[in-house]
């Protein structure tokens, strides 16, 4: 039986040439009646304009659910072109109830975010893929609580607090890895780097947890694990 190696050599140098966008020419030997004849190119750029469509869920989320302090549910949709840059969208509910929040008082918000973003995809080998992006992100959430002013010399005063209609909006700059799992599902995290734009100011008791963002008291990173669902 004769070796099938330069079979398979000329095979992926031609899906190399006609993914990539490379031109290519046949020179002799091919009959008449093939794809690709003497003297034919492929034009640069050709192939599929998207590459694969892409669906996700934070499990990194549902996996906190059983904390009392916390309720949240995130998900993603995304298209990957043929120049490896992405579009993706994000969104997502937050109910939060963070421990001690403030000293002698409860705290509470909740609300819905929004992502959109660009990419760039990098194949660090086959089934492991790393890119790197930036995110416009939105949350319109309410908050409320309740606080407690101790006095010695009189009775403590008990109040309570309760905002709508809150925005809020930020910058991020992420990057992340997936690698494949199994068929079509990839398994990955990404990291988050938040810079907050604006969110509403309040002087005596401030805004202290939002909704797809979190603290407002620094501007920290952020993990998050996902697993994804690719449609080629």
């Amino acid at each position: 039986m004769r070796p099938r190696y330069p079979f398979i050599f000329n095979a992926i140098v031609l899906g190399i040439c006609l993914f990539s966008g490379i031109p290519l020419q046949v020179n002799g030997g091919i009959a008449a009646d093939t794809l690709i004849t003497q003297g034919d190119s492929i034009p640069a750029g050709k192939g599929p304009f998207i590459k694969n469509i892409e669906f996700s869920t934070d499990y990194s989320k549902l996996a906190a659910l059983p904390l009392s302090s916390e309720d949240k549910a995130e998900a993603g949709a995304g298209i990957l072109f043929r120049n490896k840059f992405g579009l993706n969208f994000e969104a997502g509910y937050g109910n939060l109830s963070p421990k001690y929040a403030f000293k002698n008082s409860s705290y509470h918000s909740e609300g819905i975010y929004g992502r959109v973003g660009i990419s760039y995809l990098y194949e660090y080998e086959q089934g492991i893929r790393l890119y790197v992006g930036v995110k416009y992100a939105e949350s319109y959430f309410s908050d409320n609580g309740t606080f407690t002013i101790n006095n010695p010399l009189w009775n403590d005063y008990t109040g309570t607090f309760e905002r709508k209609d809150l925005k809020a909006n930020w910058a991020e700059i992420v990057a992340g890895s997936e690698s494949k799992w199994k068929g079509n599902f990839y398994l990955g995290f990404i990291v988050r780097f938040r810079i907050m734009i604006e969110y509403p100011r309040f002087e005596d008791i401030g805004i202290y947890s939002i909704p797809g963002y979190g603290l407002t008291s620094g501007s920290f990173p952020a993990v998050n694990l996902y697993i994804k669902y690719l449609i080629d």
